[in-house]
């Protein structure tokens, strides 16, 4: 998927999830042809153990930790957009207005120039809303309108920005929603997965350079790991991050105005689609990993997919091996499959009984 279609992808989570607007066979129709049949975990052998096993094996668990444990420090809400959005002298509220109001009008006064809008700005604020001059302005936006039309349009700015206030006028509500933004990470915890088992970075640096393993889930029934996928996203890779959050919200406003009164609730949406989306953004230094991620309530467990094999690294040690095959092959019979270097390429294949002999021998 590109970019784009992730977004779409997300939206799709979000109205069906949250909002309710479109039904499980619409959701399912909607993600099913983007959806990987598998997904892969990379894990360190130190965590290895009985409680494990049975925690995360046996019963099939999934960790969700929180957004301020993972390795990529611009996780979530960004360190820059906190401050920015800090209670006080930082946080003006009145720009964030005027700026998403800019943007709203460029959507219908193609080419917008910031002399315009600040004419047209100024007649919003003032006391009588002077629709002639708004139309002087629009007009250079319309040149093959009647002036009937350009005055229909004016009009209806007017209403746009006196709706616009109403829903996003009162600075307390605004700034109760930014004190949420800034304590998101810590109300956010992530689980993550790769489409992929063979990408020797994450071997080397979350499965302590081959020596870890890798445990293979099974996403192929839909229907049955219902639950599950309903919180998973694709993770977008982008140049830079975007996360300016109350931006957003104006847009969703926006959105729901431009859309009619009756749809108000598809506004909503555009802002939590938004906002999910930014929690699962990174930068392009990251794309490697082809990521998707659960999004949960930190340090909690939930119901994980039919795990199909354990992917051990070439270089597990005796012990940590003898574990793996204990608990997975002869308990949960779980097929254990191993991970090692052929002409330069990472390669899964199935464990052989040399194998098994050479790791067993093995310090």
């Amino acid at each position: 998927m590109n970019n784009d279609e992730k977004r779409l992808y997300i939206s799709n989570i979000v109205e069906y999830k949250i909002y309710k607007n479109i039904n499980y066979s619409e959701f399912k129709s909607s993600i099913e042809a983007n959806l990987p049949k598998k997904l892969y975990k990379y894990r360190k052998s130190n965590v290895l153990g009985k409680a494990y096993f049975e925690d995360y094996i046996r019963d099939n668990k999934i960790y969700i930790s929180s957004i301020d444990k993972q390795d990529d420090k611009l996780e979530g809400i960004t360190p820059s957009t906190v401050k920015r959005m800090q209670l006080g002298e930082e946080c003006d509220v009145e720009q964030y207005y005027k700026d998403a109001m800019y943007r709203i009008l460029c959507n219908y006064l193609k080419g917008l120039t910031i002399e315009s809008f600040n004419n047209i700005y100024k007649c919003f604020n003032s006391e009588q809303n002077n629709i002639l001059l708004i139309a002087d302005e629009v007009k250079k936006y319309y040149p093959n309108h009647s002036y009937s039309e350009i005055v229909k349009i004016s009009k209806n700015l007017i209403i746009l920005n006196e709706n616009f206030q109403k829903e996003l006028g009162d600075n307390e509500r605004v700034k109760n929603g930014i004190v949420n933004v800034i304590n998101a990470n810590a109300q956010t915890g992530i689980s993550a997965f790769s489409e992929i088992p063979n990408d020797d970075q994450m071997w080397a640096h979350y499965a302590d350079n081959f020596k870890g393993y890798c445990v293979e889930y099974d996403l192929s029934d839909i229907d049955a790991n219902r639950s599950f996928i309903e919180s998973l996203f694709p993770v977008l890779y982008e140049q830079t991050k975007n996360d300016d959050w109350l931006q957003s919200l104006y847009k969703s406003v926006f959105y729901s105005m431009s859309i009619g009164d009756y749809m108000l609730i598809k506004g909503q949406s555009v802002f939590v689609s938004d906002l999910t989306t930014m929690m699962c953004t990174k930068l392009l230094k990251w794309e490697d990993q082809f990521e998707w991620r659960i999004i949960g309530v930190p340090d909690t467990k939930i119901d994980g997919p039919k795990i199909e094999s354990i992917i051990v690294g070439d270089n597990i040690s005796k012990e940590d091996f003898e574990k793996i095959e204990y608990y997975c092959s002869d308990k949960y019979e779980i097929k254990i499959v191993k991970m090692n270097y052929l002409t330069q390429t990472l390669e899964i294949s199935k464990i052989s009984e040399e194998d098994i002999k050479r790791i067993k021998t093995s310090r």
